[in-house]
């Protein structure tokens, strides 16, 4: 039983780890794209 629960804990806590990784990969991205695309504009 107590190794159920640290599982489920485990994924959940990976699973939120995976969606913060996702969610900067997709930020820096944007950034990058903005600075390509307009470099003489500053978007900060």
């Amino acid at each position: 039983m107590k190794g159920k629960i640290f599982n489920r804990k485990t994924l959940l806590l990976s699973s939120l780890l995976h969606q913060l990784i996702n969610y900067l990969n997709l930020k820096q991205d944007f950034s990058n794209s903005i600075q390509k695309n307009d470099n003489k504009k500053n978007f900060y």
